[in-house]
């Protein structure tokens, strides 16, 4: 059974979406075609979002980094954030974005960055 964490849809009638307990992430077309899978060993696939330039980043939640991917799934790079990053948002300039860390037992921690 899948477990949709994160659901990004982008206006080429493509779908990314996240499965926390199948530890990935996943891309289809709209008809339902898939695209791609990206595990790479990942301790739990948490939020995601689309940069302008179509990059996919990824929380690995139970992990310290983020994965960066590009349209079609390929690592790009990672970068490290705060402990157990479960969400992600990007600002409405689309120059910075907001990493949430922590969990039940922590206290949550808001990191941003700017996107390069």
């Amino acid at each position: 059974m899948c477990i949709r964490d994160s659901i990004h849809a982008y206006n080429d009638n493509l779908l990314f979406y996240t499965d926390l307990q199948g530890k990935a992430v996943y891309s289809s077309i709209g008809n339902g075609t898939n695209r791609f899978e990206y595990a790479n060993k990942m301790k739990g696939a948490a939020g995601l979002i689309l940069d302008d330039f179509k990059n996919v980043y990824v929380c690995e939640k139970g992990a310290t980094f983020t994965h960066v991917l590009n349209i079609s799934g390929v690592f790009q790079r990672q970068f490290e954030v705060s402990k157990t990053p479960t969400a992600i948002s990007v600002s409405e300039n689309r120059k910075k974005i907001c990493i949430i860390c922590g969990g039940s037992q922590t206290t949550n921690k808001a990191n941003i960055f700017v996107m390069n």
